[in-house]
C-alpha cells in the first residue's frame, strides 16, 4: 500500500531508518522540485526524440549557429571555492557502506558516490545509499566487517565527497506525483542536498554534484535552475552548489561551451567519458551502416573518436579556466582543433566470431549482475559497469541489423547469435551453480540486442523488471 508524504505517493516500503530520509520536510522539497521542473524535464526528453528523428532523416549534428557568440566570447567560469581540491585523481563507486568508507579513505582527491552507473536503483539501494552519504558527511559512518570483526571508520583526512545522480532520462518509479513517476535525477540530488548541503556549508565544505548524460545546453540550464531553487529553498548562498559536467554524449560534446556558459556560476569541471561518448554515437546513428562498430574495446581513449572528444574537453576546460578529468595527458591543450567530423569518426577494425562471443558473454554477465543488484562486476579481467554491456549489446544489434560479415566470410545471423547466447548462458550457469539470474539475463539481452528496434538503454527495461518484482 502506498504512503502519502507531503503530497508524494511513496510506493516503496518505508523500512526502519528510512523514515529519517523520507521525512515530510524532505519530501516537500522533492515535491517542490518535481512540480516546478518535472514538466520541463519531460519536454527536453521529447526534444531528444525529435533530434533523433532528424538524424534518422539524414541530418548530421554540428555546432549550433545560434550560439556562436557564446563559443567565441572570452568568458570564464566562476572560480571554485576553497572546498574543492585539485582533482587529478577521482574515483567513482557505489553508495553501499563499505564502498563509501573505502573510497573516502583512499588516496583519491574526490570520491564520486554514483547513483547513475555504479548503483542499481532498487529501492533499498537508494535509501541505504542516502543514509550512508548522510553519515559520511557527518563523519559518523562506520561498519564492522562480518568476516573479521574489524571496525572500519573514516580516516582523519578523506577524499572530497561528490554525488552523481541519475540522468534526466531515468524515472524513480517508487515515488509518484499525480500518478506519474518522479525524476530519478531530482530524487537522488534532492534528497542528498536536503539532508547534507547545509551541513557541508556550515563546516566550510561544498555541496558537490557530478551531472551525467546531458544532451545539450538546455538540459544544463535546467540543472542550473534546479540548483538555484534548491539554494533558495535551503537558505544557502547563491552558487555554493558546484557541479562537474560529464561529457558522454555527442550533443554535449558539440555544446561544451554552451553547457559551461549555462552553469558558469557553479561549474566545477568537465569529465571525459570516452566509452559513453561512443555509445551515444552509435545510438544516434543506429540505422546507418556507416556507423557499425568493429570488434574490441572500441571506446577506449586510444580510438580517434574518443581521443577527439577528450581533446576537445581539455581545450574547452583550459579556455574556460576549469579542471578536466579523464583526458589522456591530464589538462594538456593540443594545438589541433577538433571538428564535428572528428567527433563522428567510427573506429575501424575486424569483425570476428571471437569478438561476437565476447560481446554476448560480457553483456549477459553484466545484466545478470545488475538483476542481482550489483552494477559493477569482474568480467574478462576487468571491472565493468553497464557501459561496456551497452556497447556490446548495441554492437550485436548493429551486426544483425546491417548484415555484418565476419572476417571468415560468414554473415552474422539470428541463428548464429542464438547459438552464442545459448553457449554464454550455459557457461554462466556452470560457473554459478544454482545461484544467479542467468535465464532472466539472457532473455533480457535477447530483447535489447536482437529486436526490430534498438532499445535506448538496457537499464530501463531491467529497472522495470526489478520494480515489477517488488524491488
Amino acid at each position: 500500500m502506498a504512503t502519502i508524504i507531503s503530497g508524494l505517493e511513496v510506493q516503496g516500503p518505508v523500512e526502519p531508518g528510512w523514515e529519517q530520509i523520507l521525512t515530510p520536510e524532505a519530501m516537500a522539497f522533492l515535491a517542490e522540485l518535481e512540480g516546478r521542473f518535472g514538466p520541463e524535464r519531460l519536454r527536453l526528453l521529447d526534444v531528444r526524440h525529435k533530434r533523433r528523428a532528424l538524424i534518422e532523416a539524414g541530418e548530421r549534428p554540428d555546432v549550433l549557429p545560434e550560439t556562436r557568440a557564446v563559443r567565441e566570447a572570452d568568458w570564464t567560469v566562476t572560480p571554485p571555492p576553497h572546498g574543492l581540491p585539485g582533482r587529478r585523481v577521482e574515483v567513482t563507486g557505489p553508495t553501499d557502506r563499505a564502498a563509501v568508507i573505502g573510497a573516502l579513505n583512499s588516496d583519491a582527491a574526490v570520491f564520486v558516490a554514483d547513483f547513475d552507473d555504479a548503483t542499481v536503483p532498487v529501492w533499498a539501494n537508494l535509501l541505504n545509499g542516502q543514509i550512508n552519504l548522510r553519515d559520511a558527511v557527518r563523519r559518523t559512518i562506520g561498519r564492522t566487517d562480518p568476516a573479521t570483526g574489524t571496525v572500519h571508520a573514516l580516516d582523519a583526512t578523506t577524499a572530497v565527497l561528490a554525488v552523481q545522480p541519475r540522468g534526466w532520462h531515468r524515472d524513480e518509479r517508487h515515488v509518484r506525483m499525480e500518478g506519474e513517476p518522479v525524476s530519478g535525477a531530482l530524487f537522488d540530488a534532492g534528497l542528498f542536498l536536503f539532508h547534507n548541503a547545509r551541513e557541508l556549508v556550515a563546516h566550510g565544505n561544498v555541496p558537490y554534484l557530478r551531472l551525467p548524460g546531458l544532451e545539450g545546453h538546455f538540459e544544463a540550464r535546467l540543472w542550473n535552475e534546479v540548483l538555484t531553487v534548491a539554494e533558495e529553498y535551503l537558505h544557502l548562498p547563491h552558487g555554493v552548489i558546484r557541479a562537474t559536467v560529464v561529457i558522454e554524449t555527442l550533443p554535449a560534446a558539440l555544446e561544451m561551451d554552451e553547457i559551461l556558459y549555462e552553469l558558469r556560476e557553479r561549474a566545477a569541471g568537465l569529465a571525459c567519458e570516452p566509452r559513453n561518448h561512443l555509445f551515444s554515437l552509435i545510438r544516434m546513428f543506429r540505422n546507418d551502416p556507416a556507423f557499425v562498430l568493429p570488434d574490441g574495446d572500441a571506446g577506449t581513449a586510444a580510438t580517434p573518436v574518443a581521443a577527439a572528444g577528450c581533446r576537445l574537453a581539455a581545450r574547452t576546460a583550459r579556455r574556460r579556466n576549469i579542471p578536466v578529468i579523464g583526458t589522456p595527458g591530464g589538462d594538456t591543450t593540443p594545438a589541433a582543433p577538433v571538428t564535428a567530423a572528428d567527433l563522428l569518426a567510427v573506429p575501424a577494425g575486424p569483425k570476428t566470431e571471437a569478438g561476437l562471443r565476447r560481446d554476448v558473454a560480457l553483456a549477459i554477465g553484466s545484466i545478470e549482475a545488475w538483476l542481482r543488484g550489483t552494477a559493477r562486476v569482474s568480467l574478462f579481467g576487468r571491472i565493468e559497469d553497464t557501459t561496456a554491456a551497452e556497447i556490446s549489446r548495441t554492437r550485436v544489434w548493429q551486426w544483425l541489423r546491417h548484415g555484418a560479415v565476419l572476417d571468415d566470410g560468414r554473415p552474422v545471423t539470428m541463428d548464429l547469435v542464438d547459438g552464442i547466447i545459448a553457449d554464454a548462458l550455459a557457461a554462466g550457469k556452470a560457473g554459478a551453480g544454482d545461484a544467479g539470474r542467468w535465464d532472466a539475463a539472457a532473455s533480457l539481452f535477447r530483447t535489447v540486442a536482437t529486436g526490430d528496434t534498438l532499445a535506448e538503454f538496457l537499464t530501463l527495461p531491467a529497472y522495470d523488471r526489478l520494480v515489477d518484482e517488488g524491488q
